[in-house]
């Protein structure tokens, strides 16, 4: 077997389309790749496929290389949507349908992409691997993007990412932005700013709240596209309460969201007028894009929308 390359994550570059990971599972953090791609289950959905150190490969579930393989095959995973009717979807952004689009990847470059990762982990994708404790029914969405610290070599520095859409002339780049636990952010691989940059950036006009229906949308490493509608659906000052929340998180603090479920869990215990205020106003504090996760898959927020006496929507 070939020796583990532990300097890969050092030596692979951070690109738009491919950059290290971390498994965020306690005390089992894995190093892994992230590459993106599209899953087709319905919709087109963009999103990553994660090779692991180990020789996992995660898209949406847990693999190893022949059974990625078989995904490959059925068209699981792809390279663009394979339907001309098909809706492109971004989570926690929005969707569209797609014209005059040029794609720039195939299940070739997917399949080689992946096994460029392996080599770089000393692993031969034809191995495959034994599932590890640390690999639950989710692991492969527990996953969290970092960055070496400049001048240390080794030091990693914990991020969160959410999709971003920015201006390029007269198209979009759909991106990520990620934010580290540094308080440091970047757009794709570009340069470090500061938090405190974070509402200037937004407010002179490098991103965009949404594309216009007909609107040319680059997606970094897999090609680009019109939409035929409207794309996108997070408000500014959402989006910015949302990157903050999570360098609370990669702080230690809870999230928003954990906030307000607490607070339900003691209103429903203990009603009474100021347990009613305070779950009002940890609600109203979660992101509008991130209400729904405030409950079960099936309820959503709907129960603290009760309580509230807010409208269903």
């Amino acid at each position: 077997m070939t020796s583990k390359n532990t300097n890969s994550l050092e030596t692979w570059p951070i690109t738009q389309s491919a950059w290290p990971i971390l498994s965020s599972k306690p005390g089992n953090r894995i190093a892994g790749r992230a590459i993106s791609t599209f899953i087709n289950n319905g919709q087109c959905h963009l999103t990553t496929v994660e090779v692991y150190e180990d020789g996992a490969i995660g898209c949406w579930g847990i693999l190893d290389r022949k059974s990625f393989e078989e995904k490959l095959t059925s068209r699981w995973v792809v390279p663009y949507p394979v339907e001309a009717e098909q809706r492109i979807s971004v989570f926690n952004f929005g969707t569209t349908g797609f014209t005059d689009a040029t794609w720039i990847q195939s299940v070739e470059t997917i399949a080689k992409e992946v096994d460029a990762a392996l080599a770089g982990f000393g692993r031969d994708g034809a191995m495959g691997f034994e599932p590890k404790p640390h690999y639950g029914n989710l692991a492969w969405f527990e996953s969290r993007p970092f960055r070496l610290l400049a001048g240390t070599g080794s030091q990693q520095i914990l991020g969160e990412s959410v999709p971003i859409l920015r201006r390029t002339g007269e198209a979009f780049e759909l991106t990520r932005l990620t934010i580290y636990a540094d308080s440091l952010w970047q757009v794709g691989s570009g340069d470090l700013s500061p938090i405190s940059d974070l509402g200037a950036a937004f407010l002179d006009g490098q991103f965009a709240e949404s594309a216009e229906q007909k609107s040319f949308v680059r997606v970094p490493g897999l090609g680009k596209f019109r939409t035929t509608g409207r794309f996108g659906a997070v408000a500014q000052e959402d989006r910015i309460s949302e990157v903050k929340d999570k360098l609370a998180t990669l702080k230690g603090e809870p999230s928003v969201i954990t906030t307000c479920m607490t607070r339900f869990m003691e209103f429903e215990r203990e009603p009474s007028a100021e347990r009613k205020e305070a779950l009002r106003s940890s609600y109203f504090a979660v992101p509008r894009q991130l209400r729904r996760f405030c409950g079960d898959m099936n309820s959503q927020d709907l129960p603290i929308r009760a309580a509230l006496e807010l409208d269903r929507r």
